[in-house]
């Protein structure tokens, strides 16, 4: 949670480059359901790895709830896949720039979890990761509140 709480505040400073996050009493639906997706796409990242960690976490006895079996591993993959395409199907009502945002940080998701790269285990490759995820955030949340070109308009 404290990792999602993290993307979301970047999405949050990037969308405030544009305009305000509150106006009045109108909802800037955009904005906010582009939050929402934003922070599905940060929990199917999260969820990933931990469906590729599962032989590490659990010879360390951690409680997370794949680990510990509550959740199972099959069942977790599931959910991660769902709000990949979740993400990715809302963000299309948002115009290309979040979608291609959103497709970048699902991307470096799969490269720092997933064989063949592993980037999680060079130290080099998981600080260019975190920096291009963390512009990426900062862009999408930009893209959401009405920031940028839309690439398909041309």
């Amino acid at each position: 949670p404290a990792l999602q709480g993290i993307f979301l505040l970047r999405f949050l400073a990037g969308a405030s480059i544009v305009g305000p996050l509150f106006v009045g009493e109108v909802v800037n639906f955009p904005l906010w359901g582009g939050a929402v997706l934003w922070v599905c796409v940060t929990l199917s990242v999260y969820i990933l790895n931990g469906v590729m960690d599962i032989e590490e976490v659990q010879i360390n006895a951690s409680s997370r709830p794949i680990a510990s079996g509550k959740l199972k591993v099959s069942r977790a993959a599931g959910v991660a896949g769902g709000l990949a395409v979740l993400s990715v199907a809302g963000c299309l009502a948002l115009g290309s720039l979040m979608v291609w945002s959103v497709i970048v940080a699902l991307a470096l998701g799969w490269l720092y979890s997933d064989p063949p790269f592993y980037l999680k285990h060079s130290p080099t490759g998981w600080a260019i990761l975190g920096i291009i995820a963390a512009l990426i955030t900062y862009n999408a949340g930009y893209a959401a509140n009405g920031g940028g070109v839309d690439l398909l308009s041309f």
